[in-house]
């Protein structure tokens, strides 16, 4: 996409360092006990990206959506090491509300909620191990039903985060259809 952008094909609006790098990426070098490391690999792709369109947006993507300790103690680290980005990209099974909001204030970014899922049945669907059979004290069934109410309690997340933070928006993003029971 980067290389669309530069020569005029495709417009590219954000570009994700790593995936889900609470713990960090491209071990050991930047593992997550190694953040003078990581946050120098995090920099170089930052300046990458912004040395092909500097419009382009660079989002950071931990797992920890869930964990407003855990993500604040993560960008903390990173902005405290000279880690900059436009985007927080956050992965999260769990509540989001307090989450978005407090980072969206604390870094002054847009938030998106990169992948979000929730199972509608704890049955194995297939031979493969499925890897969300308990939710754990969620207000919402493992049913059709409650996988609607979780999906329709995350879109309300970016809207009130549009209201309460004009400037920033938050995007929510389905995914891990592989962790759902399917039949076939």
């Amino acid at each position: 996409m980067v290389w669309l952008s530069r020569h005029g094909r495709k417009s590219t609006e954000w570009v994700q360092i790593g995936n889900e790098i609470t713990g960090g990426m491209l071990w050991p070098l930047g593992k997550y006990d190694q953040l003078d490391n990581l946050a120098a690999l995090l920099k170089a792709g930052h300046d990458a990206v912004k040395s092909v369109d500097g419009r382009i947006k660079v989002m950071l993507h931990i797992d920890s959506g869930g964990n407003n300790a855990t993500s604040r103690w993560w960008f903390d680290n990173m902005t405290q090491r000279g880690v900059t980005f436009d985007v927080i990209g956050q992965g999260s099974f769990s509540d989001l509300q307090g989450n978005v909001n407090d980072l969206a204030t604390r870094y002054d970014k847009d938030v998106i909620v990169v992948e979000t899922a929730y199972p509608w049945t704890t049955s194995d669907g297939d031979p493969e191990p499925d890897s969300m059979t308990n939710v754990g004290t969620s207000p919402y069934p493992q049913t059709p039903a409650g996988q609607a109410q979780f999906l329709g309690a995350v879109r309300p997340v970016g809207q009130q985060h549009a209201v309460r933070f004009p400037r920033q928006r938050t995007v929510v993003a389905g995914c891990v259809p592989a962790a759902l029971a399917r039949r076939g």
